[in-house]
């Protein structure tokens, strides 16, 4: 789990946002994009890049001519950008509709090669899929939209089509975690998409942990059973998690039938409410003790441990098991003397039982400093 967060971490800062320099530049002005076959262009680094070309290698033909073939060479053009509308089919909506988007972009990467081609320029070389091609990072991306409910939800995947409209986008990895960089040339930094298998369940549902970065600093995660009959991926249960160490999702791994040990990450200050939260499920109440005054650190990157979760894949609910203590707790505050004393040389599993008795040292020895 730590070397995975640790991984992550460092996809946050290097890998998920692409510097500006290596982000294509289109023929025209992403900012100002609407039409559908723009919105298409500005949304994929492939056909981004073959659009760049494309506009070289025109104007450098356009300056070499002179005259009648200027003139033929520019009617030519203008009538390939209207026939490419009608030659590829394009979703009305093309940043949403992702199975249209999968259906239009082969038959447009091909068209944009032909024509740079025609032109005499070079167009930019496309990845070939690898091995995990089969399944990739963006053919699960509608199921977290699920979860999130917005216009790009889909509860079935077609896997031959999306394997289609995806092969051109390079599957990287980082530890365990196969992922995608997006591309958005009409805003900023665009963030990535990744997954990670976690095992099957009794009936054959895959379970997938999933990971999305919007651009920003923040990685959201999400648990999810998806079943699959032939090249169709239909979603089940979605569990979400939540922003790096608010609790966002670290590792994951089968522990029954229908159940999955996931590991929520939490700073300190979430892990002092873990413990007061096992000794009300030890005690049968809440703890009646005033809770200590301390000014505990709680913000995205302050991880000190992990919640150990069992969580039900069929009906989503999440059962206490313990947590790992395996970051250092700041030595200023009591809670962290209370924590190791318990736990003195992190990593270290604390079972329910510990974290009650956690929570009970805690309010015992720190509530009156």
């Amino acid at each position: 789990m730590r070397a995975l967060v640790a991984a992550f971490l460092a996809l946050l800062l290097a890998a998920g946002v692409a510097r500006a320099d290596e982000r294509p530049r289109p023929s025209f002005d992403c900012e100002k994009a609407k039409a559908p076959i723009e919105v298409l262009i500005c949304t994929d680094a492939a056909l981004a890049a073959l659009d760049e070309a494309l506009g070289r290698a025109f104007q450098a033909r356009r300056s070499a001519a002179s005259g009648a073939a200027r003139d033929k060479l520019v009617g030519e053009q203008r009538a390939w950008l209207g026939q490419r509308t009608k030659g590829c089919a394009l979703p009305a909506d093309a940043e949403n509709d992702l199975a249209g988007r999968w259906r239009a972009l082969p038959c447009l990467i091909g068209l944009y090669r032909e024509r740079v081609a025609a032109l005499g320029g070079a167009a930019p070389a496309l990845p070939t899929p690898g091995a995990d091609s089969d399944l990739h990072p963006f053919c699960l991306e509608p199921f977290w939209s699920v979860a999130g409910g917005d216009r790009k939800s889909m509860s079935e995947v077609d896997l031959a089509l999306c394997r289609r409209g995806t092969a051109h986008i390079p599957i990287e990895r980082n530890a365990a975690v196969r992922f995608a960089d997006r591309l958005d040339l009409r805003v900023g930094p665009s963030g990535y998409f990744g997954y990670r298998p976690v095992g099957t369940l009794d009936g054959g549902a895959e379970v997938y942990a999933l990971f999305e970065n919007g651009g920003g600093t923040g990685q959201f995660s999400a648990l999810i059973a998806l079943t699959r009959a032939g090249e169709r991926l239909r979603a089940g249960k979605v569990v979400g998690f939540g922003d790096r160490c608010n609790g966002g999702l670290g590792d994951a791994t089968m522990a029954g039938p229908r159940t999955v040990r996931a590991e929520g990450r939490v700073t300190v200050a979430a892990l002092a409410d873990l413990a007061a939260t096992a000794r009300e499920i030890v005690d049968g109440k809440k703890p009646t003790e005033p809770a200590p005054k301390e000014n505990l650190a709680d913000c995205a990157v302050c991880c000190a441990a992990a919640a150990l979760l069992d969580t039900d894949m069929i009906s989503g609910r999440h059962e206490l098991a313990g947590a790992v203590i395996d970051e250092d707790v700041p030595a200023e505050s009591c809670f962290s003397g209370v924590v190791k004393a318990l736990a003195p040389k992190p990593p270290a599993i604390l079972g329910v039982a510990q974290l009650a008795r956690l929570d009970r040292d805690y309010r015992q020895r720190c509530a009156k400093r």
